[in-house]
């Protein structure tokens, strides 16, 4: 994995599992307890969704390497915004 990589590299890298088989998620060893990024899809508004986001943020076990985990609940109707993980980043 790439983002793996950049980590043991020294670069400090977070990666978004958004995938509904969640498989990073499991590579990583990330616990896939709430909230996910289905719960930062699902948010009624753009404040709530980048607290929910920064609070899904799961270290993993490989130094400089986070992951925001997905559930095998997530599918493609819970996008209904595909800038949102932009916007949250800028808000």
């Amino acid at each position: 994995m790439h983002g793996q990589a950049l980590a043991l590299t020294g670069f400090r890298v977070l990666t978004i599992d958004n995938d509904p088989q969640h498989n990073l998620s499991y590579m990583l060893g990330a616990n896939i307890d709430k909230p996910t990024i289905r719960d930062v899809y699902q948010a009624p508004t753009i404040g709530t969704a980048a607290r929910i986001f920064l609070e899904s943020i799961r270290k993993t076990s490989v130094a400089n390497l986070s992951v925001v985990p997905s559930s095998h609940e997530l599918a493609v109707w819970d996008i209904k915004d595909p800038y949102l993980l932009q916007k949250c980043f800028a808000y």
